[in-house]
């Protein structure tokens, strides 16, 4: 309930919270799992987070099943992630980096 009073944009629901009774309950729970919550949960809203932040803020996983996770979340839709500022109104940039970020939207 905690991350559906997080992500939601229905004022009395950010007030008051969310109820087992409450759509955006419902509908977390059908596609979520008790670890992508947690994760989710220790994450700010629109705040880039690379996969080693991630994985320090997560110290139970190993990498291999955060990744897994992370790349579930993001197939669902509860994640995002996106590489960077690598583009200019043309074309990509080839010298930068390409890493990986992750945020709750």
């Amino acid at each position: 309930m905690k991350l559906g009073r997080k992500i939601t944009d229905v004022v009395a629901h950010k007030i008051g919270g969310v109820t087992s009774d409450d759509p955006e309950y419902w509908g977390l729970r059908e596609v979520l799992t008790p670890e992508m919550c947690d994760v989710a949960n220790k994450m700010k809203l629109r705040k880039h987070y690379t996969f080693e932040q991630l994985l320090a803020m997560n110290k139970e996983y190993e990498a291999i099943d955060l990744q897994k996770l992370l790349d579930e979340m993001s197939y669902i839709g509860i994640l995002e992630y996106d590489y960077g500022d690598n583009y200019d109104h043309n074309h990509e940039l080839k010298d930068r980096p390409r890493i990986r970020r992750y945020r709750v939207p």
